[in-house]
């Protein structure tokens, strides 16, 4: 008996999809996340530090969390007949589900959980991205190749904003700002990266055969150039180029692409000549009135600059497609190696401070861009590596690492203090323990899946994407900021998706589909509550501490009340509320306030401090500070409150007396 085998459909899931009119509904859910996310990278790159201060990203976490849980949701239901379920799709979308889920679980042993809190949200967020391009990529035809150009389009919005910054500092600008390129995103690095990610879409359009593609192309890599260069971000300015020769050995047309990216090379100089040379645009912490008649040369230098590139770009394609380079591709991809290792030929040139947990810290000025030195990464990395060691399985708590770096650190300058490790596998370890590594893996090795299945008909674009991502991510934090996380993690789900071929996934039953559509109503739904609730806490703070500035300590103390009823996680409601009873000369009822901060969180050193500071001198003041020196050891507070010399090790007080916990 013989049987005979249906051919497999070589069609991607997203080219079987049923009719065109099948996926427009999705392909706007798409295009308004696209939009949704421009406008979130252009409010302080929607992240949000947990400490309290409000402004523009945490406003726009919240929002957008609150919007891109629903989108996500509507997406992966409409995709949920031709969505890839197992493969890299499937090893992607649960190692992904998998972090959020244990991020917001790690709040029950996190050593600040309401910092735990707030990383969930920022990893649900992430999350939607990388569900939105699984779903994309499964039942959107053509996803692939366009998300890089709507990318590209989108990106306009935060790196023309960021020009701006520069060419206008009077109108956008303001007093103090840094010697870097930041603003909008209000993070150099994750500028650059959205740079980076922004060429291989320029890329591509070069290559159209529209009459205005080419200069256009050609002057937003001008554009493009630079914003990465006056980032000054060592990493960034590699990955820019990483980005650039990938998308041109990998893609079609690479010369047409050579040739725009050669006009905005040239078009890009004098503009970044200006901006790194001129000392009114170079310095920092000049008032933004000062910075007014520089920042117009360089607008007026950068707008001519882009006009010559989107001249030149017609002739400088024909230039590429004469000129003669055996095997170009290969030199290409030669480069885009080289340009990988960058980064971390800098950290291995500076091995020491690494080996040794320590290093200095870099300059913000234009000469960091000649700098070897690793940074601070050593003592972070150390320090991280500690803190997984001191939890291995579980982890100290998702958002934890500022405490856990007090704690592991060995000096105390607290102007190195930072909130992240700056590693992408060194982060999940030292906040989630051994799992959220194994997950992060997981999700790398998605793409890595991805790539081996589909070898030379990956998309170009999204190669180029994730390799940036990937090289920057080793020595940098830029995929935990949602500015630069989300269109990465949307490119590795497009990518694992891209890979699914044959026969799409079984249709599900029909309770599968009652609990799928009661899983992602009650996603859609908590979602925003989730993100809602400590924003708006936050916010309460911060008008309990207006209120306390008036004088009016009613109105602080109720502000403070309803601060801890949105999130009752969170220590500062109690700090304010303690602050506002012993100004109303209330002394008991604040010491019980700040005692209740340290059995919220008892890890904190802050809790402890605030109660230390409070209780002045005694017995009672002496064990609240050893609490702090045993969770801060290189607090110099603390040290000078127990009699700690400066060049003693932790723990030992004048006299040689140990220190106990008290």
């Amino acid at each position: 008996m013989t049987t005979t085998e249906e051919p497999r459909d070589p069609r991607s899931a997203a080219d079987r999809s049923p009719a065109p009119w099948a996926s427009q509904p999705l392909g706007v859910v798409l295009l308004a996340a696209l939009a949704g996310w421009a406008v979130l990278a252009a409010a302080g790159g929607g992240m949000d530090y947990a400490n309290g201060a409000g402004g523009a990203g945490p406003l726009a976490a919240f929002l957008g969390l609150a919007v891109a849980a629903p989108l996500a949701a509507v997406a992966l239901w409409r995709a949920r007949h031709v969505i890839g379920r197992g493969g890299a799709a499937g090893l992607a979308l649960w190692c992904g589900l998998g972090l959020v889920a244990l991020g917001f679980l790690s709040i029950a042993w996190a050593v600040d959980p309401s910092a735990a809190w707030i990383a969930g949200n920022r990893m649900a967020l992430l999350g939607c991205g990388l569900v939105l391009g699984l779903a994309a990529g499964a039942a959107v035809p053509g996803a692939a190749a366009r998300f890089p150009v709507l990318l590209s389009a989108a990106a306009v919005v935060p790196v023309g904003l960021a020009l701006l910054t520069e060419a206008l500092p009077g109108l956008l600008g303001q007093d103090g700002a840094g010697a870097r390129l930041a603003a909008p995103v209000d993070y150099p690095n994750a500028l650059a990266l959205i740079a980076a990610a922004a060429v291989p879409g320029a890329v591509a359009v070069a290559g159209s055969p529209r009459r205005w593609a080419a200069p256009a192309s050609a002057a937003w890599m001008t554009c493009l150039a630079a914003a990465a260069v006056l980032t000054l971000s060592r990493s960034g300015i590699a990955v820019t180029g990483v980005a650039l020769c990938l998308s041109l050995a990998l893609g079609p047309r690479a010369r047409a692409g050579a040739g725009a990216a050669a006009a905005g090379a040239l078009g890009a100089a004098p503009a970044v000549l200006v901006g790194l040379l001129t000392h009114d645009l170079s310095a920092d912490g000049l008032a933004a009135d000062d910075r007014a008649g520089a920042g117009a040369v360089f607008g007026l230098v950068l707008i001519g600059g882009a006009g010559a590139a989107a001249v030149l770009a017609r002739p400088a394609q024909r230039a590429a497609r004469s000129l003669r380079v055996p095997r170009p591709r290969l030199v290409l991809g030669v480069v885009a190696a080289v340009l990988a290792l960058a980064p971390l030929a800098v950290v291995a040139a500076d091995h020491g401070a690494i080996t040794g947990c320590g290093g200095g810290a870099v300059s913000n000025s234009a000469d960091r861009l000649t700098n070897a030195g690793a940074n601070q990464r050593g003592a972070w990395w150390c320090q991280a590596a500690r803190g997984w060691e001191a939890h291995p399985l579980r982890g100290n708590g998702a958002g934890s690492f500022p405490l856990v770096q007090r704690r592991e650190r060995e000096n105390g300058n607290d102007r190195v203090l930072t909130l992240d490790p700056h590693q992408v596998f060194l982060a999940p370890a030292s906040d989630l323990g051994s799992l959220g590594l194994a997950l992060m893996l997981g999700l790398w090795a998605a793409g890595g899946l991805a790539l081996l299945r589909l070898r030379r008909a990956a998309p170009a674009g999204l190669v180029a994407i994730l390799a940036a991502a990937g090289v920057q991510s080793l020595t940098d934090w830029t995929l935990t900021w949602p500015a630069s996380g989300l269109p990465v993690a949307a490119a590795l789900g497009l990518l694992a998706a891209s890979a699914v071929r044959g026969p799409g996934p079984r249709a599900l039953s029909g309770g599968g589909e009652a609990a799928l559509v009661a899983a992602l109503a009650a996603a859609a739904i908590a979602a925003p509550v989730a993100a809602g609730l400590p924003w708006w806490s936050g916010h309460l703070v911060r008008s309990s501490q207006d209120a306390l500035a008036r004088g009016d300590l009613g109105q602080a103390l109720s502000r403070a009340r309803e601060a801890r009823s949105r999130n009752p996680l969170s220590i500062d409601p109690l700090r304010l509320r303690a602050l506002a009873l012993a100004r109303g000369g209330d002394r008991a009822g604040a010491e019980a306030a700040l005692r209740e901060a340290t059995r919220l969180q008892p890890d904190n050193p802050m809790a402890w401090r605030a109660l230390a500071r409070f209780m002045g001198t005694g017995e009672a003041a002496r064990g609240a500070w050893v609490r702090v020196h045993l969770l801060d050891p290189y607090a110099s507070d603390a040290r000078a409150a127990l009699l700690i010399p400066d060049d003693a090790p932790p723990g030992i007080a004048r006299g040689g007396g140990r220190l106990r916990r008290a």
